[in-house]
Parts: C-alpha cells; structure tokens; sequence
C-alpha cells in the first residue's frame, strides 16, 4: 500500500547498509508517526558507479539487497510496491514509460 498508517507504531526498525547504500529516515523503533505529516517518513538511496547498463543493473540489484535488508514493522510501507517494480521485466530491460504505474 502507498497510504500512510497501518499501525500506532513502528515495533521494528533496522536499517540497512553498506556500499552505495543510503538511507534518510525519520522513523526509529518504537516511534510513532503521526498522520498529520507527509507519509513520506524515510527513503532508500542506492547508487552504483558508471552509466552504461551494467551500472544500471548493479544498481538495481543493490537496491533490491537493500529493501531485503531494510526492517519495517508496524506500520505500512511500500517495500512490495518497490519489489515489484524494480524485478518487472520492463524496469529490468530499462524500458519504463510514465505510465508504467497506470499500466501495471
């Protein structure tokens, strides 16, 4: 889900690491966000080197280690919406229009 909530707290929170691998995060265990804010609590940065699609890929395999290593609980997130996306063929092939959403 993309909407906020899902529980009064965060009863889980571990962020992950590593190269290339940022995180920038207002969340911590046993926080308790509030619905009158943006839901947009945190947000996972990853970066591979380069520009050809041999980064691109290096990229998005990091950033999909790093959503498997990212540990929220008790409240909603959009890890499967990010899973789904970043293993579609498509996103895969780097062929993503702006209506990739719209479409899938």
């Amino acid at each position: 889900s993309l909407a906020p909530g899902g529980g009064p707290e965060v009863t889980t929170y571990r962020e992950p690491s590593g190269e290339g691998v940022r995180v920038d995060a207002a969340l911590c265990e046993g926080c308790q966000p509030s619905m009158h804010y943006d839901p947009l609590v945190g947000k996972l940065i990853c970066f591979a080197p380069g520009s050809d699609d041999a980064a691109f890929q290096a990229c998005r395999e990091r950033t999909l280690a790093a959503l498997e290593g990212y540990d929220i609980s008790g409240v909603n997130t959009n890890k499967t919406v990010l899973r789904n996306i970043l293993t579609h063929p498509e996103f895969i092939n780097n062929k993503v229009l702006l209506s990739f959403m719209v479409r899938h």
